[in-house]
């Protein structure tokens, strides 16, 4: 494992005192500064003032390179009545992992009177469209299937007998992203990407072979964005962004890891896009994951739970979800938001919120629709399944199933599968 350095009080204030003061804001660096964001994490029991914030579970990240800034409750309080927020969506693209970001957010931005039921609601599980809006902050999540893309759109994949990739996913996803910026209400400051690039970016000798169809990958999604939109994309190598991966990578993996990154940012050559380096912030954070450990584990960072006003527990979706917040609303720094120092300077009334989606029951086949069927509600989260459209399985072709020529053996969010993938 990524060691993480021991510090006295002492020295840990001193190092707060002395260096972080004048780091910038993690938002506000180049995109070449995420790729390799190492730094240490210090627990609740150390005696440290932090600059940027502490997180809600008292931990803190110190970055080598930025300060990390947070907001806590009265920040966004102020934001969601502030003129700052509005038109400020972000964004999440993704898997499962990239859902643990979406919901911090949300854990992040609802007072606890409006998330009493928000493990039992929709959100714990939604292979769909789903968003949250309170005040003038808004959080939509996609689930998209990136990996899938790995094979072209004239061919389905199948895990064990059934269909998981139809053909047309490509399209149909860079289609949804495209009807997105439609509508200048609907258009995002910050979008949070799973990049569908995999093992690969690991191996110096796969790299060069691989990475050249990971790179076609991201563009063909990246190409799904207007040019003119000059707003942020944070991206995560879908495999590393794991609880369990993370958790099992040695020092010199992560150096190969973090080389191959910054080569990756050179190739993709975009202004808008940061590789953001997963593993130095989560590495540490094993035992934190859903399921601790690296046999029989969950790839998932989150985990719902209830401890006052955190009802979505993980350090590392959170801090995720602070780096990609302050660059929707305050991209060169907290302190230039003018929020309040005095709380009565803060409106006290609980901005409403606004919860829709659209998602199917099952997750295979993977499908995203062009225009989701949204239900929303006013009000807290509920106990509610009614958001569940009924898809249901669909069977892998008998003329597929006789292919003796299987893909691999691929692991989706509960199980270890037989994948074949067959050319229509």
């Amino acid at each position: 494992l990524i060691s993480v350095k021991k510090v006295t009080t002492k020295n840990a204030y001193e190092l707060n005192e002395s260096n972080l003061r004048y780091l910038p804001p993690c938002q506000s660096i180049d995109p070449q500064g995420l790729t390799e964001w190492r730094g240490n994490w210090y627990g609740p029991a150390t005696k440290l003032a932090p600059v940027g914030g502490k997180m809600r579970t008292g931990w803190t990240f110190f970055p080598k390179k930025c300060t990390l800034e947070t907001f806590n409750r009265r920040d966004l309080k102020h934001l969601q009545h502030s003129s700052v927020a509005q038109n400020n969506t972000i964004l999440i693209l993704g898997t499962s992992k990239e859902r643990g970001v979406f919901l911090s957010l949300v854990d992040l931005a609802l007072y606890p009177s409006q998330k009493v039921k928000m493990e039992s609601s929709f959100m714990r599980k939604c292979w769909g469209r789903m968003s949250v809006q309170i005040g003038n902050m808004k959080f939509v999540y996609q689930d998209i299937r990136p990996d899938a893309f790995k094979t072209n759109d004239g061919t389905i994949t199948c895990h064990n007998d059934n269909l998981a990739k139809p053909p047309g996913l490509l399209r149909d996803t860079n289609q949804a992203i495209k009807k997105m910026f439609e509508h200048k209400e609907n258009v995002p400051k910050v979008i949070l990407l799973n990049s569908g690039c995999g093992l690969s970016i690991y191996s110096n000798t796969l790299f060069l072979e691989n990475v050249l169809n990971c790179t076609v990958i991201l563009k063909g999604l990246i190409s799904s964005i207007p040019s003119t939109w000059n707003g942020t994309i944070y991206t995560v190598d879908s495999y590393s962004f794991s609880a369990t991966i993370t958790q099992s990578m040695n020092a010199k993996e992560y150096i190969t890891y973090t080389n191959n990154l910054k080569k990756w940012t050179y190739l993709v050559n975009d202004t808008r896009v940061r590789m953001l380096d997963t593993v130095s912030l989560g590495n540490p954070m094993g035992l934190t994951a859903e399921i601790p450990g690296t046999l029989h584990s969950s790839v998932h960072w989150h985990h719902f739970c209830d401890q006052e006003d955190i009802k979505v527990c993980s350090n590392v979706t959170d801090t995720v979800a602070q780096l990609i917040l302050a660059r929707a609303v305050a991209p060169e720094g907290k302190k230039f938001l003018q929020i309040p120092h005095s709380s009565q300077d803060i409106s006290l009334e609980i901005p409403q919120m606004v919860a829709c989606a659209d998602c199917p029951v099952n997750l295979l086949p993977f499908h995203v629709k062009l225009v989701p069927e949204l239900r929303c509600i006013a009000g807290p989260l509920k106990d509610d399944d009614t958001f569940y459209k009924v898809v249901g399985h669909k069977k892998c072709p008998a003329w597929c199933m006789t292919n003796d020529t299987i893909s691999g053996y691929e692991g989706n969010e509960s199980d270890v599968v037989t994948e074949r993938t067959c050319s229509l």
